[in-house]
C-alpha cells in the first residue's frame, strides 16, 4: 500500500531485412532469429539510449529499456518502466524513433560509401578515355562509364528512400493503471508464502524441540516407569494442594503416586526413604515430596519430611514455619526434638517436618557425611516413610551421596521445562551409582486422567499399565 505506482509503456517495431525499403535491390522474406537478437542488443546498447536523451533534450539518460522479440515474429517490443505514466511512454517512443533513425543512417552510410566508390570509379574512366587514341577502346571505354553512372544513380535514389529497415507500428500511448503494485496478488501471494514459512517454522520448532512433553517421552528415555502424572493446575496458595483442596483432581493424582510407592514395597524391600530428586531446579520436586508426605500421612503411615535441599530449601516457605533450627544442625548434634515440627495436616494427623537449617557453606561434604547416613537410618528405623527432598542432579551433587544410601528414588520432571538430555543425563549419574530408583514423576502434565496407579505385575516384566484400586490402610490408633 506504501508503494510508489509505476507504470509500463510498450512501442512496437517492426524489422525489416536489408534492402526491403530499395528500388533497385531483390526483397527477401524473413529477418532470421539470429539478426533479431542482434538487433535487440543495438536498442539496449549504451548508442540508442544516448541518442533517445539528444532527442528528447534530456539532461540525464532516460530509465533503461526492456526489449524482446515477440514471439516468432519480426515484431520487438520496447517496455519502459516509470513512475510518471506521461514519461513511461515519451520514453518508449524515443527509444522506437532513436533505434530506427540509427538503423537507417547506418544503411544510408553504406549505399554513400558505394557510391563514392563507383564515383571513384567513374572519375578513372574518364581518364583513361581522354588518353584513348583508338576509337574501338575508347567506345568500349563510355560504355563502361555509362553503366557505372547507371548505378551511381541507383544507389542515390536507394540512400534518398532507405527508412533503414524498421519501422513503428504501435506507439507507446500513456497508460491509465499502475502495473506495480497489486496489492491484491501480493497479498494472496503474501499469505500463501507466509502460510508456507509458518508451516515451516512450526515443523522445524516440532523437530528442534526436545522437552519432554508427555509420558511418552519419559518412556522412550528409560525403562524405569512414570508412577504418576500430575495435572497442571496449582493450588490456590503457597500451601500444599493436599491441603489446601484435598479433592481436587491433583490430589487423587498424589494418591495414586501414594499407592504405586506402597505396591512398589510388596515384593521389595520396605521404602523407609525415599529421596526425591529432579534434573534442573524449577521442576516441581518439593510439591512433590511435600504432597506425596502428605497423603501418605492421610493413609495412617508415620511420615517424616527432611529438606536436604541444601542451597535453596522451601519446605519451611510451603509449610509456614522457620527455617532453623533444622537438618544442618541436626547433623551437628541438635537433638531431633528440638529440630522436628509437628505440621497439622487435618483429620487429627501429623508429619514430621525437618526444615533445612541454617545455609552452610559446604552442603555436598554435610550431606555426604557418615552423620547423613546414620541419621536416615535411623529416621527410617522410627518413621514408616522418610521423604527426602533433595536439590537437583545435574547443576550440583548434593544428592548423589543420599541416592546412593535412600531406599529408592523418585525423578521429577516437568513438562515443557526440562530437556530429554537432561533427563537422561539424570537417569544415567544415578545408575552409575546403582542408586535405588523406584521411577518418575511427570509433574504439570496437560491430562490429569493418566495419573492412575501402575502395579508390578512382575520384577523380571517390569511395570505394566493396569489400574490398582487404592488400599485401605488403617491406623492403629
Amino acid at each position: 500500500a506504501m508503494q510508489t505506482p509505476v507504470y509500463s509503456a510498450d512501442a512496437l517495431v517492426l524489422l525489416q531485412p536489408r534492402g526491403n525499403d530499395a528500388l533497385f535491390e531483390s526483397a527477401q522474406t524473413s529477418v532470421g532469429r539470429r539478426t533479431i537478437e542482434t538487433e535487440v542488443q543495438v536498442i539496449n546498447g549504451e548508442q540508442t539510449r544516448l541518442q533517445a536523451q539528444t532527442d528528447l533534450g534530456l539532461s540525464a539518460p532516460p530509465p533503461e529499456a526492456d526489449v524482446a522479440p515477440i514471439g516468432e515474429t519480426d515484431v520487438i517490443r520496447i517496455t519502459v518502466l516509470d513512475e510518471n505514466a506521461s514519461n513511461a511512454a515519451t520514453y518508449a517512443n524515443a527509444y522506437a524513433e532513436a533505434y530506427i533513425e540509427i538503423r537507417r543512417n547506418q544503411s544510408i552510410q553504406d549505399l554513400l560509401a558505394a557510391a563514392d566508390e563507383v564515383q571513384l570509379a567513374i572519375s578513372q574512366l574518364q581518364v583513361q578515355i581522354d588518353a584513348a587514341e583508338d576509337r574501338a577502346v575508347r567506345d568500349a571505354l563510355v560504355v563502361q562509364q555509362a553503366n557505372f553512372s547507371t548505378t551511381l544513380d541507383q544507389l542515390r535514389v536507394d540512400a534518398a528512400l532507405r527508412t533503414g529497415g524498421a519501422t513503428v507500428i504501435k506507439t507507446a500511448s500513456t497508460p491509465t493503471a499502475p502495473v506495480e503494485p497489486t496489492p491484491a496478488r501480493s497479498a494472496v501471494l503474501a499469505a500463501f508464502v507466509g502460510l508456507l514459512i509458518g508451516l515451516g517454522a512450526a515443523f522445524l520448532i516440532d523437530y528442534l524441540d526436545n522437552k519432554v512433553r508427555s509420558v511418552a517421552d519419559l518412556e522412550r528415555l528409560t525403562d524405569d516407569p512414570v508412577l504418576a502424572q500430575i495435572p497442571v493446575d496449582v493450588p490456590p496458595d503457597f500451601r500444599p494442594v493436599a491441603l489446601s483442596e484435598p479433592d481436587h483432581p491433583s490430589v487423587e493424582a498424589f494418591r495414586g503416586l501414594r499407592t504405586n510407592v506402597q505396591f512398589l514395597a510388596l515384593d521389595n524391600p520396605p521404602l523407609g526413604v525415599v529421596l526425591v530428586t529432579s534434573s534442573i531446579p524449577g521442576e516441581g520436586k518439593t510439591t512433590t515430596a511435600a504432597n506425596l508426605a502428605i497423603v501418605l500421612a492421610h493413609a495412617g503411615h508415620r511420615v517424616a519430611l527432611v529438606d536436604a535441599d541444601l542451597r535453596r530449601p522451601r519446605i519451611h516457605v510451603i509449610f509456614d514455619i522457620t527455617s532453623a533450627p533444622g537438618l544442618t544442625e541436626l547433623l551437628l548434634g541438635t537433638q531431633p526434638r528440638e529440630v522436628v515440627r509437628h505440621v497439622d495436616i487435618g483429620r487429627g494427623q501429623q508429619i514430621s517436618v525437618y526444615p533445612c537449617g541454617a545455609i552452610p557453606s559446604s552442603p555436598s561434604e554435610m550431606l555426604s557425611s557418615k552423620r547423613m547416613r546414620s541419621l536416615l537410618s535411623e529416621m527410617g528405623d522410627h518413621y514408616d516413610y522418610v521423604i527426602v527432598d533433595s536439590a537437583p542432579i545435574l547443576p550440583v551433587s548434593d544428592s548423589m551421596s543420599i541416592a546412593a544410601c535412600a531406599d529408592g528414588v523418585l525423578v521429577v520432571a516437568q513438562t515443557g521445562h526440562v530437556t530429554t538430555e537432561a533427563v537422561t543425563q539424570t537417569l544415567d549419574r544415578l545408575h552409575r551409582i546403582s542408586a535405588p530408583i523406584i521411577g518418575l514423576v511427570l509433574n504439570q502434565a496437560d491430562d490429569p486422567s493418566t495419573g492412575h496407579a501402575y502395579t508390578r505385575a512382575d520384577v523380571s516384566t517390569g511395570f505394566v499399565e493396569t489400574p490398582a484400586p487404592e488400599p485401605v490402610l488403617v491406623a492403629d490408633g
